[in-house]
């Protein structure tokens, strides 16, 4: 099962529901979720691994670094945030913040911390909120101006120049005058407002001191 386009989207409804019924067994499979995976060798950064429904529990393997730029952008950053103020899990929080700090961490360092290659990584710019968040969590000035600059930055789509190729589109093809613009995909668009939201939110405090 993997963590964020599986788990997490479970993990959200579990949450719903718990909220709806006050029936802690939800509560009590989300936590054996989140203690399982931060027992996980390479935990949120193995990307996944064989899961047991019946008791929420991952079971084995996440011995290997299996990023994908997808695992944490289907509302999962959101959730977490949320969950980290309901539920207090330690081992799991500190899983959670290492994947949001190293998550777009120079290779070097990324190296350093999983002892793999950051392979598969990407959305440089939806990631950053995960950087601020962290940095906020940790209270890492340092982590917070690289969060900023990874928001404001180029990042992975340095190559795509999203202001070019805009061509005028008229009625009757559509209702009233458009530009549209080709090279801007749906998830650069939706990615980028929701970390522009999470990064003002998140770093305002310290934006006035230089970030």
């Amino acid at each position: 099962m993997q963590f964020g386009t599986v788990w997490g989207t479970l993990v959200a409804a579990w949450m719903t529901e718990w909220e709806r019924t006050r029936d802690t067994r939800w509560r009590d499979r989300i936590v054996a979720g989140m203690r399982s995976l931060a027992a996980l060798p390479k935990q949120w950064f193995a990307g996944g691994a064989p899961f047991d429904l019946d008791s929420g529990r991952f079971v084995g393997g996440g011995e290997h670094v299996s990023m994908s730029h997808l695992n944490g952008v289907f509302g999962v950053f959101e959730t977490m945030a949320e969950l980290l103020e309901l539920v207090d899990v330690p081992a799991y929080r500190e899983a959670w913040l290492d994947y949001c700090a190293y998550y777009n961490a120079p290779e070097a360092a990324f190296r350093a911390k999983t002892g793999e290659p950051g392979k598969g990584r990407g959305l440089t710019q939806a990631h950053s909120r995960y950087t601020a968040f962290a940095a906020v969590q940790r209270k890492d000035p340092a982590l917070a101006k690289r969060a900023w600059a990874e928001f404001t930055g180029a990042g992975d789509r340095a190559a795509r120049d999203q202001r070019r190729g805009v061509t005028k589109v008229l009625p009757p093809a559509v209702l009233k005058p458009v530009d549209e613009l080709a090279e801007v995909s749906t998830n650069d668009a939706a990615q980028w407002g929701l970390a522009a939201t999470a990064n003002l939110v998140l770093l305002a405090p310290l934006l006035d001191g230089g970030v």
